[in-house]
């Protein structure tokens, strides 16, 4: 159940493959220094090997027992995972995505600018709001399962996208045109 045959990695990212592979070329093409990531897992353990060793990698994490079993798998160095408890009772496994006040820590956390962020944990309608002002510049904001068309309700002010998807499961990008420019060569090399 690894990905790539990596030593160790029991977790995947669990997306479709051909997500993984556009995030892959992503962050080879474009090595963000610092990255941003709402909801751990496969992920956190595999997206950032693919990183510079100088490079950051923050994760939040709002289920303790998920964030045990990641941390458990043995983090890459330039790996930060947080555990932030929901601020109000949540129940897994329901359709409720989580709102503001549940998750208002979750949500706050993170401070600073980021070069890529990816939201694919909680409260995703909320995440996607703050990481829009969490952009740099020339930075990717990705949002997994984004065929739940609520999360793609923000400000897109100054933002171009593109959603790729595979099935019924939609990865959407958004960044500035020449940026999003680059990803549909990156596609079409693939």
């Amino acid at each position: 159940n690894s990905i790539h045959g990596e030593d160790k990695m029991t977790l995947r990212p669990h997306m479709k493959d051909e997500h993984i592979e556009v995030i892959k070329n992503l962050l080879e093409h474009e090595n963000p220094m610092s990255c941003l990531e709402w909801g751990s897992g496969g992920s956190t353990l595999y997206f950032p090997t693919l990183l510079p060793d100088i490079s950051w990698w923050q994760s939040i994490e709002h289920q303790h027992d998920w964030y045990d079993r990641v941390y458990q798998e043995g983090l890459p160095g330039n790996v930060a995972l947080t555990f932030v408890c929901p601020n109000l009772p949540y129940m897994e496994g329901t359709d409720d995505d989580g709102s503001y006040a549940t998750f208002k820590h979750y949500i706050e956390l993170p401070r600073g600018k980021y070069d890529f962020i990816l939201v694919d944990g909680r409260a995703r309608v909320h995440c996607v709001r703050r990481a829009v002002n969490m952009l740099n510049p020339d930075g990717l904001l990705l949002i997994h399962d984004a065929e739940r068309r609520e999360y793609l309700d923000f400000d897109k002010t100054g933002l171009e996208g593109i959603e790729i998807s595979v099935d019924s499961s939609i990865l959407a990008i958004f960044g500035k045109w020449d940026m999003i420019r680059k990803i549909i060569e990156y596609q079409k090399d693939m």
